[in-house]
Parts: structure tokens; C-alpha cells; sequence
């Protein structure tokens, strides 16, 4: 099995639909620029592409993070000049990104808790 390319993919949708190349480029790159961002940003635990899959954030990774972010701004409150500001503040947005993303995976978990205990009790008839 060869893998499409992209460009070759867009050249057939295009063609498949009688729609310009360049409007099912732009359509493309839009949702793959959307997939990206959201992966980078840590915008949420979980995100899907459609007959790709399910890309979960690991929580055990995010430890990891913070403790890496932490120790990057610990060296830039060390350093006094110009640099070690913009990397203290683009570490700190990090972390908080990372934090935020810490709550809603939690607050997920805790969801998923309440739905199952409520399940068993109404399974039990424990209304």
C-alpha cells in the first residue's frame, strides 16, 4: 500500500467535485492548521481527526511538563537580561496552558466517576 500525498489527494478531491485546486487547498490547509493549533495550544485532553483518530493528552506527561517548565523558569529568574524576560513570560503561559489542561482532564475524570457510581446505583435499583 503507497500513501497518498497531499498534493496529489487535493488534486483528485478537486477534480472529484469540479471545484478549483486552490479552494480545496485553502479548505485543507484550514483544517489541518485547525488540528495543529489545537495539539499545540493544549486547547483540550482530547482531540479528534475525523478517520484518524482519538490524540488524548497523557496525564503523566503533563507532570513532566510542569516540572520542565518550572526548572526553564527558575535558570531565566536567575539570568537578568532581556531574553530571560520574553522566555519567562512565554513559560509562564505555557505552565498556565499546562495547568489548565491539568483541570479539565481532572474535572473529566471526576464526570466519569459520578456517571459510573450513578450507574451502579440505579442498576441496584438504589435510587
Amino acid at each position: 500500500m503507497r500513501p497518498i500525498k497531499a498534493k496529489d489527494l487535493i488534486a483528485s478531491t478537486a477534480e472529484e467535485l469540479d471545484i478549483d485546486y486552490s479552494i480545496v487547498k485553502d479548505v485543507v490547509g484550514l483544517y489541518w492548521k485547525d488540528v495543529r493549533t489545537s495539539l499545540s495550544e493544549l486547547k483540550a485532553p482530547i482531540v479528534t481527526v475525523t478517520s484518524f483518530g482519538n490524540f488524548k493528552i497523557k496525564h503523566w506527561k503533563l507532570e513532566e511538563e510542569k516540572v520542565h517548565l518550572n526548572n526553564i523558569i527558575n535558570k531565566a529568574r536567575n539570568r537578568n537580561t532581556e531574553r530571560s524576560g520574553i522566555i519567562l513570560s512565554e513559560t509562564n503561559e505555557k505552565l498556565k496552558l499546562v495547568s489548565n489542561l491539568e483541570e479539565m482532564i481532572c474535572s473529566e475524570k471526576q464526570r466519569k466517576e459520578f456517571i459510573k457510581t450513578h450507574r451502579k446505583r440505579n442498576a441496584k435499583g438504589d435510587i
